[in-house]
């Protein structure tokens, strides 16, 4: 499933909002900050002061850093909720 493709089927369901908020929990609390480059923090920041995350954009940036940091923990979200890659 393509990244916007996962995005629509996502934002589709209910339990969306549960979602966003587990990936970030992920991304917040992973060993593996270091994969996370210093300009995708500062974005990530920018897109949660402005509430942004559900958005296509955020959503998208919170996928990409959690499938890098911690892959079986992003399938293992998606898979709970029905969402396959």
């Amino acid at each position: 499933m393509e990244k916007a493709d996962l995005y629509l089927a996502a934002r589709g369901r209910p339990g969306f909002w549960e979602l966003v908020e587990d990936l970030m929990d992920v991304v917040l609390t992973t060993y593996n900050q270091h994969l996370i480059d210093p300009a995708e923090g500062e974005r990530l920041a920018e897109l949660y002061e402005r509430g942004a995350l559900g958005e296509r954009e955020g959503f998208e940036l919170l996928c990409e850093l959690a499938r890098r940091t911690e892959p079986q923990k992003f399938a293992e979200l998606l898979r709970r909720r029905g969402l396959e890659l």
